[in-house]
């Protein structure tokens, strides 16, 4: 899936036949949920993200679930994050809010695994090292990156799966995927609407009243 701030729309792939659906970014809805389970350690605190992406072009009926969501795929695609607490599953959505809604320079997340990396993998092994020999001491930078970190995780093959899978991400087929992915010059960018405009503004008094009493 790609996320266009500019045209203001997420490119989702069909589950099925290779196109695309050109989803508007304001009909994306995101869903946290937590829950406990208590057993006989204790108390262990869950939940799940969910994104969905309603199809544009569909004309049948859309019948949601319980959780708000359609089963129908033809209807709405999903993205499922699960096992993640309630505050990570708010704070994975409000990164993905910020970059489309702020932009990218407010996003406040490490983004170095998904760039293309200059160095080779034993190179930056290396880089790593030194880094964390200034940050944590000889000692520590030892049991940490060479025990830990090499031995028993494997930093090395980590790195390579970073890159095969993530660096760069893979891109997206098609000459219409292609045209829709190019940079707009500034004047064409596409604006809020003024729904969300005004829900904006409801939405911000209402914090104001609240941090004033």
């Amino acid at each position: 899936m790609r996320f266009n701030r500019q045209r203001r729309e997420v490119c989702v792939p069909k589950e099925k036949g290779g196109d695309y659906w050109y989803v508007p970014w304001e009909t994306v809805k995101a869903s946290v949920e937590g829950f406990n389970m208590v057993s006989q350690a204790g108390v262990n605190r869950n939940g799940s993200l969910m994104i969905g992406f309603p199809n544009p072009d569909f004309n049948g009926e859309v019948k949601l679930g319980g959780n708000g969501f359609s089963t129908n795929e033809d209807a709405e695609r999903h993205l499922w994050f699960p096992n993640v607490v309630p505050e990570v599953g708010a704070s994975m959505w409000e990164v993905i809010r910020t970059y489309m809604e702020e932009g990218p320079e407010h996003v406040k997340v490490d983004t170095e695994d998904f760039t293309v990396q200059k160095e080779g993998i034993l190179e930056a092994y290396i880089k790593g090292v030194k880094k964390s020999i200034a940050k944590r001491g000889w000692f520590k930078a030892f049991l940490w990156d060479g025990i830990f970190g090499l031995i028993l995780c494997n930093t090395l093959l980590v790195d390579y799966i970073y890159r095969k899978h993530l660096n760069p991400p893979p891109d997206l087929k098609g000459e219409k995927v292609q045209q829709w992915s190019k940079s707009l010059p500034k004047e064409q960018w596409a604006r809020r609407s003024p729904e969300l405009e005004q829900a904006i503004q409801v939405r911000e008094a209402e914090l104001a009243r609240q941090s004033a009493a």
